[in-house]
This record gives structure tokens, sequence and C-alpha cells, in this order.
């Protein structure tokens, strides 16, 4: 996962030198510093340590709360932080992925093995990000900024539930999943 996560880091951050609309440039450089910093923390993760993210977020967040309406920052980063999760399966549910790819594609069908990789991967990814969104939510309404905590935190949350291990194994094939999908993008997008 964390190679994966690198080379979509990489991958999108190089994306953001040849692409030509600014806005697009942006958006790939921003995902592609997103990739990196939850590669760290799965490489963390795997290696059975809690990520320095997880501190910094704590860090972060208690200096947020204490200020003048910093819980209510922190409770709408909490809800972007879901609304990208929740867009992330709803893209992956209705294939919405497709019309990008059909776009580059020469015969305008995508086979279904890209297909699946899409819905699985954005949902997996979807899921990830809204327990992530839902711990920041929960550290807000409990006024603890220790409950604040990176990927590697949200991916143990999924699995101390009671089927965490068939959860963490669904998020982590999801993720690979996701990251097939984005070798099928990266190539349907260059005959754009």
């Amino acid at each position: 996962m964390t190679v994966g996560l690198v080379g979509l880091g990489l991958w999108r951050i190089a994306e953001a030198f040849v692409t030509p609309e600014a806005k697009d440039k942006a958006k790939s450089a921003i995902v592609g510093v997103v990739f990196l910093a939850l590669s760290f923390s799965t490489l963390t993760f795997a290696r059975g340590g809690s990520s320095s993210d997880g501190k910094k977020a704590s860090s972060i967040t208690s200096t947020a709360l204490e200020m003048p309406g910093g819980k209510i920052l922190i409770a709408l980063a909490g809800l972007i932080i879901i609304g990208v999760g929740a867009y992330g399966i709803f893209k992956g549910a209705t294939k919405r992925f497709k019309k990008d790819l059909e776009a580059g594609a020469q015969g305008g069908n995508v086979g279904s093995a890209i297909t699946i990789s899409g819905m699985v991967g954005y949902i997996a990814r979807g899921i990830a990000f809204a327990v992530l969104g839902i711990m920041v939510i929960w550290a807000t309404l409990t006024s603890d900024p220790s409950k604040v905590s990176g990927m590697d935190a949200a991916l143990r949350t999924i699995g101390s539930q009671p089927v965490g291990v068939v959860l963490l194994i669904f998020t982590a094939l999801g993720f690979i999943l996701y990251g097939i999908y984005s070798i099928a993008r990266a190539k349907y997008t260059n005959e754009v």
C-alpha cells in the first residue's frame, strides 16, 4: 500500500508539471502531496507505530480549539473531510468516474476490470476519508484534540470494529484497485 501511495503521489505531482490548466495543476499537486503524506502514515502504521502526523494534527487541533470559533472551524474541517469521503463513495457507486475515462478511450467504452477497480477503489478511499472526518468531528464534540489523528488512526479505528479485519482487507484491496484504476486513468487521459 505504501509503495502504491508513493507511486500515486509522484505521478500526481509529475502531472502538475505537464497539465496545461492552472486549476488542474494545483489539484494534481495537492492530491500528490496528500498521497505522499498518506504513504508516510501507511508505512508507520505497517511498522506498528503511530504516525507523527497524528501528533501534529492533535497540536494544531488543540491550538484551534483554544481560538474563538475554533470548534466551529474544526467541525467544518471534519465535515469537509466527510464530504470528500462521501463524494468518493458516490462517485464509485454511481460509476461517475467513467465519464473521465471514456472521454479519452478511443472506442468510448472502458473495460469492466477498470470499471470495477474504479468503483471499489473510490468507495474504499471514500470510507477511509469519512472515518477520518468523523474522528475530527468527535474530537471537536469532546474537546479532546488527542482524538484527531492521521489516516493511520482512521485505519486503526476501522480495524478495531467487530468485523474490523474484514473491513481493513476490503480497504486495502480498495486502495490497490484504486491504484490500478489510476494507472488506467493515466493511460486514457494521455490520449486526450
